[in-house]
């Protein structure tokens, strides 16, 4: 038996490999980004065990999919994208309840400046796995993917209203767990 002393370093080397069927390039694909991914799967979780499971069946879609990858922008980029698809199947799965569009409420505003100036990473993690799963998938669609309402109701088949709604609510409920353990939001 003859053994491959081949080395998957470069992603071009690891999706060569894997295209190949190579369970080393496999194995060092998962190895180099698992982490990066993981953190992903875990803002639109609320526990490890669900986030391990989107990252396995994340990975599964990168694997059967990397055909269709086509060398433009960033292949980091490219399986982030599959991972937040990937979250967003389980949660359609799971069926949470959207509130309705027409709910008023005083909305508190949480800039992004005051997150990143007065909070760790940990602290944000562990106020987002506190959120209803309706607001925290909204909330990551749309300020930290980029989404827009039309994407986010497209994707979670919900309306646009309820897309805004539920944004609104999200960074609501976010700010009285801030004020809930003594971090005042400046508004």
């Amino acid at each position: 038996m003859i053994f491959s002393k081949e080395k998957f370093i470069t992603d071009e080397s690891i999706i060569k490999g894997c295209l190949n069927q190579k369970g080393r390039a496999q194995k060092a694909l998962w190895e180099k980004y698992k982490s990066v991914l993981f953190g992903i799967c875990l803002r639109y979780t609320k526990t490890n065990t669900d986030a391990e499971e989107v990252l396995q069946e994340g990975f599964i879609k990168i694997f059967n999919s990397l055909v269709k990858y086509e060398g433009k922008g960033s292949f980091e980029g490219w399986m982030k994208r599959v991972m937040v698809y990937t979250a967003i199947d389980l949660h359609r799965k799971k069926k949470p309840e959207y509130l309705s569009e027409n709910e008023e409420e005083e909305i508190t505003e949480i800039t992004e400046d005051y997150i990143e100036e007065s909070m760790d990473a940990d602290t944000i993690m562990e106020i987002m796995h506190q959120l209803p799963d309706g607001y925290k998938v909204v909330l990551n669609l749309y300020a930290v993917e980029g989404f827009t309402h039309k994407e986010i109701a497209q994707e979670l088949n919900i309306s646009i209203g309820t897309s805004k709604s539920q944004l609104a609510k999200a960074r609501k409920y976010f700010a009285n767990l801030l004020k809930a353990q003594g971090i005042e939001t400046g508004k």
